[in-house]
């Protein structure tokens, strides 16, 4: 593991060279810095053609953003589904407590519903 915030030390670039351009890489601000380094070893020049060729596709960037936010979107609404249908599933356990003449307090026992919750289902 290579911590990221320690790649100026002197032991990394001496002793580990290839390691230390590539952790570069990872940190670049600048497409010059990255234009720098792919002079050091043809994988980076490889991977900086990659980044810039990926970047540059405002297509490609496009749909990533789009999938990003359908994936969002799409667990957020399986969480509120889910919490919804816990919520519909213990009114109905409660209606039918309430039905079978259990006591308010055993039903917010079992199902975790408030007294209130209870109370609005007559």
């Amino acid at each position: 593991m290579l911590d990221l915030t320690q790649i100026e030390a002197d032991k990394v670039k001496e002793e580990y060279p290839d390691l230390y351009y590539w952790a570069k890489l990872f940190v670049a601000n600048a497409w010059e810095e990255i234009q720098m380094l792919s002079e050091k070893s043809e994988g980076i020049h490889e991977a900086a053609l990659t980044l810039r060729e990926l970047s540059a596709d405002e297509k490609i960037r496009m749909q990533c953003e789009a999938r990003e936010m359908y994936e969002h979107d799409m667990a957020s609404a399986i969480h509120k589904g889910r919490t919804e249908g816990k919520l519909k599933g213990k009114l109905e356990d409660a209606l039918n407590m309430l039905k079978d003449g259990m006591s308010h307090d055993l039903i917010c026992k079992y199902t975790g519903l408030s007294e209130d919750d209870i109370n609005n289902l007559k």
